[in-house]
């Protein structure tokens, strides 16, 4: 009984871990991770995948640019003031995504 218990119960975790899918590609949810320890690693992944950009949609690319605003702070690098941030935070706050939106407003009042 308990091994079909732990069966039904690793096949539970299986199915709800492929069922999700991620959004971002992979190298920039690694950029993501990596901007708040290594930032100079992160801008480095980030150029790489600059080129990349314009064929993602909107989700993909208010994200890159996120993640961008954030390498650049947390590695000391100028921030030109543009208004990328704030259409980056409009985005955030018309899908109700609080958790970028968060991050969207701290890197907008950087640049104000």
């Amino acid at each position: 009984m308990k091994n079909l218990v732990r069966l039904l119960s690793l096949g539970i975790l299986i199915l709800v871990c492929s069922c999700g899918k991620t959004e971002y590609p992979q190298q920039l949810l690694v950029a993501d991770s990596l901007a708040n320890v290594s930032p100079d690693s992160s801008l480095a992944i980030l150029q790489a995948m600059s080129h990349k950009m314009q064929q993602e949609d909107e989700t993909v690319r208010k994200f890159y640019q996120l993640t961008l605003y954030k390498a650049k702070d947390k590695a000391y690098q100028p921030i030109k003031n543009d208004s990328s941030i704030f259409s980056v935070y409009s985005y955030y706050k018309d899908k109700g995504d609080e958790q970028h939106l968060e991050s969207a407003v701290l890197h907008g009042t950087i640049l104000c």
